[in-house]
């Protein structure tokens, strides 16, 4: 793997700052809340008033309306009034289970009865990647620059149209769009998913760039087994398979194919993502066939796309844990394998593109001697 001088720098630079600086605080994240649109007023024919916490940007997409129901999202700390980076966490699709998410940081049993009562107070799991990236500022972002939301469920469904999907996508674009004061102070995007919520990821980021013309802005992705519909070709995908080439993975375990270089917009050195590829089905005894995606030429266990700098903008690493175990699963043995390598993934994303402690000494490698 071949680095550039002032990447190389910065990774130094960032085993010292862990080594001195303290630990992220040892406790989960109290957070409130909402749905997208719940019932305020309900009567004996049905609702007689909906309240819309975040605004009626979904609404306004012309999101499902039962998925607007269903869809549940938190601000983590306070939203600043001009944020210069905007970071999402997304569980995968739970359909009407309230499951547990490694990346959002949801608990299992989180859902509660929104009539008339559009808010409760949770809390985000503190080994989560949401709750360990927020805590690590040292490491990561400061919070006072940064919008964070966690989506303990995005209702971005594998089953829904083509159309309804593209709905949800601008809902959510609408929503950030109005949290930024100017898109030109907008320095970076981290969108982290697993499952449905990786693909999401993957086309949230797509959809940003191309609506806001976000040339200068960086993209620090990361899905575990991120998944995407390929009889609508989502995110690319195809039918075409890649077996799991690990030697004890189990039989059947394939992912879908699809070129990431061609689904970026812009040039590849404003991207630095990670993918963690299982093949399992995600549907588990039904057999679906719902599975992850692989690059079309990743067929090693360990499989980099380089960008022009000699720098990985794509990383993708198999592994042979099934679905559930990956997405939801919070134990140190399975933590290891998932949430531990995409922190450490969007830390040297961090790095290398100058981003928080990162940005003066970056920028003054880059000047040489």
């Amino acid at each position: 793997m071949t680095f550039s001088s002032s990447f190389t720098a910065a990774i130094f630079v960032l085993l010292f700052l862990q080594n001195a600086a303290c630990s992220a605080e040892d406790e989960d994240i109290p957070v409130t809340l909402h749905p997208l649109r719940y019932c305020a007023d309900r009567g004996w024919m049905g609702c007689n008033e909906y309240s819309y916490p975040y605004g009626t940007f979904w609404k306004d997409a012309g999101m499902l309306e039962e998925n607007q129901d269903m869809a549940c999202m938190a601000i983590m700390g306070e939203a600043p009034s001009n944020p210069k980076y905007l970071v999402i966490f997304s569980s995968g699709q739970g359909s009407s289970k309230d499951l547990g998410s490694v990346v959002s940081g949801a608990h299992d049993g989180w859902q509660w009865d929104t009539t008339g009562n559009g808010g409760t107070s949770s809390t985000v799991n503190r080994l989560s990647v949401a709750a360990e990236f927020y805590q690590d500022q040292t490491r990561f972002l400061p919070n006072h620059e940064t919008l964070y939301l966690t989506l303990f469920d995005s209702q971005f469904n594998h089953m829904d149209s083509a159309n309804a999907k593209q709905a949800t996508l601008n809902g959510y674009a609408a929503y950030l769009d109005s949290k930024v004061l100017s898109w030109d102070n907008i320095k970076g995007i981290v969108i982290a998913g697993a499952s449905r919520g990786g693909c999401l990821s993957m086309r949230l980021s797509q959809h940003l760039r191309a609506q806001y013309n976000l040339d200068h802005v960086k993209f620090a992705l990361g899905t575990i087994d991120g998944v995407c519909k390929y009889t609508q070709n989502e995110f690319g995908v195809t039918s075409d398979t890649i077996d799991n080439p690990l030697p004890g993975a189990p039989a059947g375990y394939k992912a879908y194919k699809t070129n990431i270089p061609a689904q970026l917009q812009g040039p590849k050195e404003d991207y630095c993502i990670w993918q963690l590829t299982l093949g399992d089905d995600a549907t588990g005894r039904l057999s679906l066939g719902i599975r992850g995606f692989t690059h079309e030429t990743c067929s090693d266990i360990y499989c980099e796309l380089l960008d022009g700098n000699g720098d990985p903008f794509y990383t993708q690493v198999w592994d042979d844990l099934c679905h559930s175990c990956a997405t939801m699963n919070f134990d140190e043995v399975s933590r290891a394998r998932t949430s531990v390598p995409l922190l450490d993934h969007l830390a040297v994303c961090v790095i290398r593109f100058g981003w928080g402690l990162f940005d003066d000494s970056v920028a003054v490698a880059k000047q040489g001697p």
